[in-house]
């Protein structure tokens, strides 16, 4: 109790540079926060702004001329996309429960790893595109059979991997198909075929 006592008895006079310095921290913090949230802004690709030339856009990225490309030191190829109802990992605990209204649409892709260290492959995202609408798909499903999903380790240099990649999509869906292989990179695109 006596310390206490003490501690509101202190002058505040002491405190004073304490507020200062405190008030200055929170307001470089305040300002450090809009910076990095407006500088994170300028790097996301918007499918829907009005300003966004869809002519421009559709012959650039989603009719690309190759179903290979190189990013992030990663050499990677859309080798074919099915569609399925049922993943068929001849294990029906792996496969992910079907939904009514949905199938699977599977990417064979292979990462070649073309730099001199060690690189984590992404799943990135599919996009397809029907009667002028684009329609990105990037949370693609878990699939614990052998050769399904992205790697949780790096990938050493000049080693191949080759995977399917599973995304669930309307069933109704159909249409041309790209695959962006890394999210980082909106501008890197590989044809996969149509659906």
């Amino acid at each position: 109790m006596k310390l206490y006592t003490a501690i509101l008895s202190m002058p505040l006079a002491h405190l004073t540079g304490v507020r200062k310095k405190v008030t200055s921290q929170l307001a470089f913090c305040g300002l450090a926060f809009v910076a990095i949230n407006a500088w994170a802004d300028v790097d996301k690709e918007s499918f829907d702004s009005p300003n966004h030339d869809v002519v421009a856009y559709q012959k650039r990225f989603l009719h690309p001329r190759s179903n290979s490309a190189d990013v992030g030191g990663l050499r990677v190829a859309a080798n074919g996309c099915v569609t399925r109802r049922k993943i068929g990992t001849l294990n029906p605990v792996l496969d992910p429960k079907s939904w009514t209204g949905s199938k699977f649409l599977i990417l064979d892709a292979s990462f070649k790893n073309t730099s001199t260290t060690s690189r984590y492959p992404s799943p990135g995202a599919v996009i397809i595109s029907k009667n002028g609408q684009t329609y990105k798909f990037d949370k693609f499903e878990m699939v614990a059979g052998d050769g399904f999903g992205v790697l949780s380790e790096a990938l050493n240099p000049l080693i191949t991997y080759r995977t399917k990649l599973v995304y669930r999509i309307p069933a109704d869906l159909t249409g041309a198909v790209v695959w962006q292989p890394d999210d980082r990179s909106t501008d890197v695109m590989v044809s996969c075929g149509s659906i």
